[in-house]
């Protein structure tokens, strides 16, 4: 059930494979060229200081150079909190596998991220309901790893949440290069959930558009932020004016805004709660 495959453009398929009780990762490469598969597997769960650890979440993306990446999350069976983050390399050409430096996830990064919530409410106690979403290449062949906070309110027809973006950066040979989190407030109404909320993101260079719909001081809109990937340095958000209203569809905001390059996208929205139709708009970036 955990099998995830990926097809390339000569055909190739990558089936990615969690076993031994959410302990190991394996990978296979199926060529079109050979009846015989290739294998890389490697243990990123069990026994650490005196711990059990599994795998909780994981993601894989083929990238452009032909490379495939894995990163999962870890967590501490026994108390369900947050263990570590881990990426591998897979170089199926050269038959083999780069390891990067383990992240983990101590009370120091807990007190960084609670460091950074300035809305006022009650600080996290542990890290939770945070899932990765992306693993982007650099033309730098840095990966960056991008995981999301999203959760449910609680309680039947509750709204959904994203208020996180957890950035981890890894440079070609897989060292830790940097990591940063950057705090958002999204909101999106139950019958809508996770289609709601989230991010569109697009690369250009060494920079790193993400563009959310949340409400930052009382403003309901698009929201640009630019993260330079070679430091992790992030500009404030930036509000791009549409004034989307705040109803209870939303969802078509994020859905239909597509990246066209680096300074013009596409977005579609309602101009008032009282309109009866959606607008396409053309937005330019300065």
């Amino acid at each position: 059930m955990s099998a995830e495959v990926i097809v390339n453009d000569a055909g190739d398929q990558f089936i990615s494979l969690i076993s031994e009780n959410m302990e190991r990762l394996t990978v296979r490469q199926y060529t079109l060229k050979s009846p015989v598969a290739k294998g890389m597997s490697v243990l990123v769960g069990g026994i650490f200081e005196g711990k059990k650890v599994y795998i909780m979440d994981s993601k894989y993306a083929l990238q452009p150079n032909g490379i495939l990446y894995g990163v999962v999350l870890t967590a501490d069976e026994k108390s369900g909190e947050y263990y570590s983050l881990k990426a591998v390399k897979f170089d199926f050409e050269k038959e083999d596998m780069v390891f990067a430096e383990e992240f983990r996830f101590t009370p120091e990064y807990l007190a960084s991220v609670n460091s950074l919530d300035k809305s006022g409410g009650a600080k996290a106690k542990r890290l939770e309901d945070i899932y990765l979403t992306d693993l982007i290449l650099t033309p730098e062949e840095k990966l960056i790893v991008m995981a999301e906070k999203k959760y449910m309110e609680g309680g039947e027809n509750s709204p959904y949440y994203a208020k996180e973006i957890h950035l981890f950066a890894y440079d070609q040979f897989m060292g830790t290069a940097w990591s940063s989190v950057l705090m958002k407030n999204q909101k999106a109404p139950a019958d809508e959930a996770f289609t709601g909320i989230s991010y569109r993101y697009h690369l250009a260079g060494n920079t790193l558009h993400l563009l959310t719909l949340e409400e930052l001081n009382g403003k309901h809109d698009l929201y640009l932020r630019r993260i330079d990937t070679s430091t992790g340095k992030a500009e404030a958000p930036k509000a791009a004016g549409l004034n989307v209203a705040k109803g209870e569809d939303t969802a078509y905001v994020k859905d239909f805004t597509a990246w066209l390059g680096e300074k013009d996208l596409v977005v579609v929205v309602r101009p008032s709660k009282k309109a009866n139709s959606l607008q396409l708009r053309r937005l330019q970036i300065r």
